[in-house]
């Protein structure tokens, strides 16, 4: 099986190991960065499957990150995830997302959402 190559973005550096540990066993490669700047540089390159992008970051926000990379060639259909603390209100208002995860985020969240990914991949 191929691995699914997933960007998991977010402003807070101790959720590096959150991540890596937590998608650990899962056919992922993991690539971290802590902003939407290097979101849209990595994403450009890498072209990644999967996306976790933290909704509220300095500078470029999750919203406006994501809205940069779904216009780029070949992120059409990557899956973009929004991992908030905002109230799941105000999250039914935002766009470019394909779904949403609410802090705190457990581990097994984060696999759920990786086996979705992989299973319409094989589709």
């Amino acid at each position: 099986m191929e691995k699914c190559l997933v960007l998991a973005v977010d402003d807070m550096a101790y959720m590096e190991s959150f991540y890596t540990k937590s998608l650990k066993g899962l056919p992922v490669e993991v690539h971290f960065v802590s902003s939407g700047e290097e979101a849209c540089r990595v994403a450009e390159k890498l072209k990644p499957q999967l996306i976790f992008m933290d909704f509220l970051m300095p500078r470029m926000d999750g919203e406006a990150t994501a809205s940069i990379i779904r216009r780029m060639p070949g992120m059409e259909k990557a899956k973009i995830i929004a991992v908030t603390a905002i109230d799941e209100g105000e999250a039914a208002s935002l766009s470019g997302f394909d779904a949403f995860l609410h802090k705190p985020v457990r581990a097994d969240d984060l696999s759920d959402v990786v086996a979705r990914c992989l299973g319409e991949a094989a589709e």
